[in-house]
């Protein structure tokens, strides 16, 4: 994995769907109603979004001292924060260079390091899972994108908690010449998977994430309005977190047009909160004060931190 050519790849496919964004929103328009938008309510933005980061790193140093007690606080949080800069890749796939950099770093294994970072992922869309059924229910629109999020989730919850399954996946990966050396290792990593799936941890995982990425969700109210918007709160959290699962089950980098697109038009054609151009730009300034923010803040992380650096100047380019 080589992360300088993640981020190439990232700032290209993102300004396609910037410019597909704009384009469909109007372009005029759309611009027009960005120049509108208040500096203090992008400072706002911001800032929720920074606490969407905050909230989620102590759930991932929680998932870390679960597995390897002995991890600090500064070395985890470091890597949580790098791994930022990989939220642009497929499925956020990239985000392994936390535990990449965990191993160079803190010496802290693979079979630790890997769980955590699936745990991580999988709360993640449990807690929008939870923010975005109530909305389901009472506006009847979603379901689709819900259920198929709700099947990732229960796919990777049997294939790690059900022990014939698992037993099953092992035995057949100890008879293949080319992963039978690594099965030992696959089975601890499984085990570690089961123990941070536990109800107690999952639970407070998952209301972690939930708080955090209603932080979000504020922060894309907060932009409507500024815009000109009608929404509700309620609007506001529904479109958010069904956008962003449905960038998440499209397993595109970063989620990107899937997420943009479902949000522009929930906003627009849907709920008729806005005109398409101020649409348009309101989901721009969101993802911008989100995704973007986020990228733009690990790759400060990743490359002004000389552990980390180091860690992936060893890494053959690939």
């Amino acid at each position: 994995m080589n992360p300088y050519k993640a981020l190439l790849a990232a700032l290209v496919t993102g300004v396609v769907a910037v410019a597909l964004v704009a384009l469909a929103g109007d372009l005029p328009a759309t611009l027009e109603a960005a120049k509108g938008s208040s500096p203090m309510v992008l400072a706002a933005a911001l800032g929720l979004a920074l606490a969407n980061y905050l909230i989620r790193s102590v759930k991932w140093f929680h998932l870390l001292r679960k597995l390897h007690p002995s991890i600090d606080y500064s070395g985890a949080t470091a890597a949580f924060f790098a791994g930022l800069s990989m939220s642009m890749t497929p499925g956020k796939l990239g985000e392994l260079l936390k535990a990449v950099m965990l191993k160079d770093t803190r010496q802290v294994p693979m079979s630790c390091t890997a769980p955590a970072v699936l745990a991580d992922r999988l709360t993640d869309l449990l807690s929008l899972l939870v923010l975005v059924t109530g909305g389901v229910l009472a506006l009847g629109y979603g379901a689709d994108v819900v259920l198929v999020g709700a099947a990732m989730c229960a796919v990777v919850m049997v294939a790690v908690l059900y022990p014939p399954l698992t037993n099953l996946l092992l035995k057949t990966l100890a008879n293949v010449p080319r992963f039978g050396k690594h099965a030992a290792g696959l089975s601890e990593t499984l085990r570690n998977c089961a123990a941070l799936l536990r109800p107690a941890t999952l639970l407070y995982t998952v209301f972690l994430s939930a708080v955090a990425w209603f932080a979000e969700c504020l922060a894309f109210y907060l932009i409507l309005v500024d815009l000109g918007g009608q929404p509700t709160l309620f609007h506001a959290v529904f479109i958010y977190s069904l956008g962003t699962i449905a960038g998440a089950v499209s397993m595109l980098p970063g989620g990107l047009i899937a997420t943009e697109g479902s949000m522009l038009y929930l906003c627009a054609t849907y709920f008729k909160l806005m005109a398409q151009g101020a649409a348009a730009a309101a989901v721009l300034l969101v993802r911008f004060c989100t995704l973007w923010f986020a990228v733009l803040l690990g790759s400060a992380v990743l490359f002004g931190h000389r552990e980390l650096r180091r860690s992936l100047s060893f890494r053959p380019r690939s």
